[in-house]
């Protein structure tokens, strides 16, 4: 063989190499181009299967939310009614009767004591019923439901503070809608013989500081707010007692205070304690911690 054979051979295996090669190449190249083609074309599809659904649920979808709704309401309906079997109070007394009610509920009330016997409040401590204990008021016949409904509420609240051990109630304030009653504006003239005695005024001219709300509903939230001191797990004790109650109970508001240290100071003869009894020779811990100023805003819904 001549040595232009043997280039002519080499050239020939080279080129079909390259050749092979470049069909390897462009086989890859074209199979990825289909790839994408493809992949590009199914998200097409998929878009336009998208855009051309209804704007509407499906059918499914709509007897799934309709059964939800009915099962919430049933629910919402039962709790109410449990919460109204649980919380029945006579509100249809008049004001001499509310007053003879109240006077002995609240000295009832004002017997409370700790479990070491002391008195949890103070001498002339009214419940937040000042007005009609002390004061001398007598309530408006239209008042009394709600005044009666929230004596109701005043003794099963500070029958669970007390049941908790409580050492002292500062402060017990309800809300006085008496006062948001008398601003609030009259309720609008009977109709009579098709036509009304007073024509509805433009919104822009309604009395200032009317409200939608009446203060005399006897549903919807009713505030109070407690003040009082305890030890740690007493108020513990309360906030537990309070979620379990029968009463639906929403704390919106919890302050607590310490009223002194957390550590005793040691005498200056610490190291002769060590024949002394327990109690003299602790300086922190659960058993010397300092008694709490506890602050809690709190509503009871009614239904």
């Amino acid at each position: 063989m001549t040595i232009k054979q043997a280039v002519a051979i080499g050239l020939s295996v080279v080129l079909i190499a390259v050749l092979v090669g470049s069909g390897v190449v462009l086989a890859s190249a074209v199979s990825r181009t289909r790839e994408v083609a493809r992949s590009r074309d199914d998200a097409r599809a998929s878009l336009e299967r998208i855009y051309g659904e209804r704007i509407f649920p499906s059918a499914p979808n709509v007897a799934v939310i309709k059964q939800q709704t009915l099962d919430l309401t049933a629910w919402t309906n039962r709790f109410i009614e449990t919460q109204r079997a649980a919380f029945r109070q006579e509100t249809r007394l008049t004001p001499s009767q509310f007053m003879q009610t109240l006077q002995p509920a609240i000295r009832e009330l004002a017997k409370g004591q700790t479990t070491g016997g002391t008195r949890i409040v103070a001498d002339g401590f009214a419940f937040g019923f000042d007005a009609y204990l002390t004061g001398g008021q007598m309530p408006v016949a239209e008042d009394v439901p709600k005044l009666a409904l929230q004596l109701e509420m005043t003794q099963r609240i500070c029958r669970e503070l007390f049941a908790a051990n409580i050492v002292s109630l500062q402060k017990m304030q309800r809300f006085v809608f008496e006062t948001e009653a008398k601003r609030a504006p009259p309720p609008p003239a009977e109709e009579t013989g098709g036509l009304r005695r007073n024509r509805a005024r433009p919104a822009a001219a309604a009395a200032p500081g009317a409200t939608a709300v009446n203060p005399r509903a006897l549903d919807g939230p009713h505030p109070f707010t407690l003040e009082f001191t305890a030890r740690r797990d007493a108020l513990l004790a309360v906030l537990n007692r309070l979620a379990a109650a029968e009463l639906f109970v929403v704390v919106t508001d919890l302050d607590v205070r310490k009223t002194g240290p957390d550590v005793r100071t040691p005498p200056e003869k610490w190291r002769e304690l060590g024949a002394a009894p327990h109690a003299q020779r602790v300086v922190s811990g659960p058993e010397v911690d300092p008694i709490l100023l506890v602050r809690i805003v709190l509503a009871v819904e009614t239904f």
